[in-house]
């Protein structure tokens, strides 16, 4: 069996029940993985390149590992291997590469987004059209479906809260 002392030792760590990924590891981040590689050396600011331990190579560098700055590690083989083929060669999950997600009830609801002003206008714009179609049939004496007083409503309302978004 090859692959140098530490993939040894990773080998009988495994073979021996311990698993294969932990928490700690996931929420550690680049310098627990780098520290699973060989040939590692920086390329710059939160970025390293190291041996690729799927396709080997002595003194090649195909391994590009770029820590993203939100927890995530970004991954590319030089060599052409795919993230899986890596992270498995290293017994690591691909969600080693990501933060931990909090739990459910530590979840946070997204917080709208308000309408930049240009999408309000131009969504005030399409209401006041639909009601000008309305009311040049209600000046013309034609009679409004029950499915075009309901729409007349609805443009109101969302003409009310668009003018309220924007300040009016």
């Amino acid at each position: 069996m090859g692959g140098g002392p530490r993939r040894r030792a990773r080998r009988r760590a495994s073979d021996a029940g311990v698993p294969r990924m932990t928490t700690a590891l996931a929420s550690m981040g680049i310098d627990a993985l780098l520290s699973r590689l060989d040939g590692v050396r920086r390329a710059g600011d939160g970025r390293w390149r190291a041996r690729c331990p799927a396709c080997g190579g002595k003194n090649s560098t195909k391994l590009s590992l770029r820590d993203a700055g939100d927890g995530r590690i970004l991954i590319h083989c030089f060599g052409g291997c795919d993230v899986d083929a890596v992270m498995s060669a290293l017994e690591l999950d691909l969600s080693n590469l990501f933060p931990p997600r909090p739990a459910d009830d530590q979840r946070r609801p997204r917080e709208r987004q308000p309408f930049t002003a240009r999408e309000a206008v131009q969504a005030l714009r399409y209401e006041l059209q639909v009601a000008w179609v309305l009311l040049t049939d209600v000046a013309n004496c034609k009679p409004l479906s029950a499915a075009d007083r309901q729409r007349a409503g609805v443009a109101a309302k969302r003409c009310a809260a668009l003018l309220q978004e924007i300040g009016g």
